[in-house]
């Protein structure tokens, strides 16, 4: 489903012929946060007042797999295009997370009444969308999981930020404590006890609208290092608190 919206930058107002009701800037980074939208933007005027222009794009979270979602596939791999907002294994959100949905795919398109078997290789963040592979059979799974260890397989990353890195390329390491008690993850420049070695290299490669595009691949595999890394040089990734 998606609808367009106009929100005021300066002052609480809508032009009369906008879509839906307004929102303020806070709404929908919120919603975004709540990882129940996806959106983009555009800075216009209306009437010579500031606006921004949203897009929004609302993936249900039952939404079945369908051809359209397969990236490759083969006897032994299966690659989809996983959409933001979509979980790649169950949380305590209840939802139907991804690999549940590329079992039913599976089974219905090669008629398994008993079920498919679905090793998951690597998963990526909810709000997150890309490439997710999967594995068919319990060999594919252990030679993909061996690829990984050895750092045999690349990942790369594009990600937009509200602030252009300085320098524009490089290298960052750091060492990352999470709190679970509030879900927050902390880059500290030096090691510290309990810490997580995490290194990545980044790069600027594009610009729009006073919006940057990095492109980052990840060195160590550490649960929201992309993120923690980038807000720690100063460039949060854009819908992050």
């Amino acid at each position: 489903m998606n609808f367009v919206q106009w929100t005021p930058l300066e002052e609480n107002y809508c032009p009369k012929d906008s879509y839906r009701e307004c929102a303020d800037l806070s709404q929908i980074m919120e919603l975004q946060h709540e990882q129940l939208i996806t959106y983009n933007l555009k800075r216009t005027t209306y009437n010579s007042k500031p606006f921004t222009f949203f897009t929004f794009e609302f993936f249900p979270v039952n939404t079945p797999i369908t051809d359209k979602d397969i990236l490759y596939e083969d006897n032994h791999l299966i690659a989809i295009n996983k959409r933001a907002g979509d979980i790649v294994q169950a949380d305590d959100t209840g939802d139907e997370p991804l690999d549940e949905k590329v079992k039913k795919y599976i089974a219905q398109k090669y008629n398994k009444p008993n079920g498919a078997f679905l090793g998951v290789v690597h998963r990526l963040d909810r709000p997150v969308s890309g490439v997710i592979l999967f594995a068919k059979t319990s060999k594919a799974l252990d030679r993909i999981n061996k690829m990984f260890k050895s750092r045999e397989m690349k990942k790369t990353y594009w990600a937009v930020v509200r602030q252009r890195p300085v320098p524009e390329s490089g290298n960052l390491q750091h060492w990352l404590i999470k709190n679970p008690q509030k879900n927050v993850t902390k880059a500290y420049n030096g090691e510290v006890k309990g810490g997580q070695h995490a290194e990545l290299n980044y790069q600027l490669i594009g610009e729009l609208n006073g919006y940057y595009l990095i492109e980052v691949d990840p060195i160590t595999g550490r649960p929201h290092q992309i993120r923690v890394q980038l807000s720690t040089l100063g460039c949060p990734i854009v819908g992050d608190n």
